[in-house]
């Protein structure tokens, strides 16, 4: 049985002792012998005993081999590392949502592999929010790192295409809103107001018999304020088309202003409109130009 010199992918996640470490750990072997065999699997892939493997090397001596029988791979090389080395809850976290990638276990599924680390679930699944969102930050969490802090991070980007879609939500609500309100506007001016037009008839003051000067100042007014209105309506309607620029609540306030506005102005050329058709329909009053 001899070592092909390929790694599982599982035990290629825990990384290597220092030089230092290595170098202690081969005084060791060469002292007391391997305790603990390197273990391979049926095609001589190296399952654990990466580190004992290059101090036996280093110390001169023969490795002894064993084989990985009735076990399976990855749950025994996050056993033994676990059991072996001292590795924060991070780190073990981030190892078994790894183990659980490699083996292409969905993110969230419920399975023994926490336990095997000595982590709860749920620090499993933020490791593998990390795994998915942030993938950058495993190789710092797996060197000791803050899970907590990287966790955090890949929260926020998973949160960022939901927030924005929201504000878009809220945009197209808002928008909604806007033409709803501005519709019920144009309703109340409506089409019932009648605005006529007189633009060939004069009042001679002179020639008016009932009516005062005062009266046909009154009717300039009233013809200002009906074209007044029609381009209120008129501005009203390209409104309505329009996306609005500025937040919500600028817009109802601004809305509300403008129906306040209209409503007025509603009353008013109801009143001015009885008012200058009345007139009209006394041609008495008038001298054609």
């Amino acid at each position: 049985m001899k070592p092909t010199g390929v790694v599982h992918p599982v035990a290629a996640l825990f990384p290597m002792m220092s030089d230092e470490e290595l170098e202690e750990l081969a005084a060791d072997i060469a002292t007391n012998g391997l305790l603990h065999p390197v273990v391979l699997d049926a095609e001589g892939t190296l399952i654990d005993g990466r580190n004992r493997l290059e101090a036996c090397r280093r110390a001169g001596i023969a490795p002894k081999f064993a084989l990985l029988d009735g076990h399976e791979a990855g749950a025994y090389v996050l056993g033994a590392n676990v059991a072996r080395r001292h590795l924060t809850r991070g780190q073990r976290a981030m190892a078994v949502a790894k183990v659980r990638f490699i083996r292409g276990i969905k993110r969230g599924t419920q399975g023994a592999d926490a336990s095997a680390g000595g982590v709860s679930q749920q620090q499993v699944s933020h490791a593998e929010l990390v795994l998915e969102y942030a993938p950058e930050l495993v190789d710092e969490v797996l060197a000791g790192g803050s899970l907590n802090d990287a966790y955090a991070e890949a929260l926020r980007r998973k949160r960022e295409p939901e927030e924005r879609a929201e504000r878009e939500r809220r945009a197209a609500e808002i928008e909604e809103q806007r033409r709803q309100q501005v519709e019920l506007a144009l309703e109340e001016i409506g089409p019932e107001v009648s605005i006529r037009s007189v633009p060939d008839l004069l009042v001679h003051l002179d020639q008016v018999p009932g009516p005062s000067p005062d009266v046909a100042m009154g009717l300039a007014e009233q013809e200002r304020l009906l074209q007044r209105l029609g381009a209120i309506k008129h501005d009203l309607g390209m409104l309505a088309q329009e996306t609005p620029s500025y937040d919500g609540s600028w817009l109802e306030g601004y809305v509300m202003g403008v129906r306040a506005a209209i409503s007025q102005i509603v009353d008013s050329a109801y009143a001015i409109a009885e008012t200058h058709n009345r007139l009209l329909d006394h041609p008495q009053l008038w001298s054609v130009r």
